[in-house]
């Protein structure tokens, strides 16, 4: 409660798991702190360059917590950053939006992939090899990881916005306690439906594409939503 108004407010709450994060940190302070790669407040990176005046390699770190809940923060605490950073690699750290009235679940990813973009059309200035991009993360993290490494490339050559020309294809993506897939309904197929129905929760819930109705979450515009988030649906040789 940083203002002592006697309310724990969302904001607040999320301040202050980023502050306990960075106190339990493994990883030396990041080069840049907090950048903007979009609109929202939560479109902000924290970035660690490699040593040397070369382009570096990049790691795109995403935190877990079910797309509602998580900070860039995550990775100070852990030893990714200083492994990296001792093998040439540069660090980035990434905030998207969480779930919510008026976000979907692929506008959240759709953030991931403007953050790979924009980090791209910032190569030069960053000291980056815009060639060699790859992605990670926990839970959520993870399948975010995995969304950009088997979707299609989502660059658009016609646009007039020159980040949106740059690619979100990666060299290799890693998963740490990952989903197989963000067609939810598709869960129980392996689980069963009885078991998807009773612990989906909140992820049972149409909203998270956008839909209001469950009959519109199988019918031909669910699907389609769906098949969107469907990583697992996306892998080919």
């Amino acid at each position: 409660d940083a203002n002592r108004d006697g309310i724990l407010s969302e904001e607040e709450a999320h301040a202050y798991q980023a502050q306990k994060l960075a106190a339990a940190s493994k990883a030396p302070p990041p080069t840049l702190e907090h950048v903007s790669y979009g609109p929202h407040p939560r479109h902000v990176f924290d970035l660690w360059q490699a040593p040397g005046g070369q382009p570096a390699p990049l790691v795109l770190y995403f935190h877990g917590g079910g797309f509602v809940s998580g900070d860039k923060a995550a990775v100070r605490s852990q030893r990714l950053v200083q492994q990296c950073l001792a093998a040439g690699v540069s660090v980035a750290s990434m905030n998207s939006r969480f779930l919510g009235p008026g976000v979907t679940l692929r506008d959240v990813l759709g953030d991931a992939a403007r953050a790979v973009q924009v980090l791209r059309s910032r190569a030069e200035e960053y000291r980056l090899d815009k060639t060699r991009f790859a992605a990670c993360g926990h839970s959520a993290g993870a399948g975010t990881s995995l969304w950009l490494a088997f979707h299609d490339d989502l660059a658009d050559p016609q646009s007039s916005d020159p980040v949106q020309s740059e690619s979100t294809r990666l060299k290799g993506a890693v998963s740490w306690d990952g989903q197989f897939t963000y067609d939810l309904p598709q869960w129980g197929e392996p689980f069963g439906e009885e078991t998807r129905l009773r612990f989906g929760g909140f992820y049972n819930s149409p909203t998270i594409y956008g839909l209001k109705t469950d009959e519109e979450l199988r019918g031909p515009a669910g699907r389609r939503l769906r098949a969107e988030c469907d990583f697992y649906g996306m892998i080919s040789a």
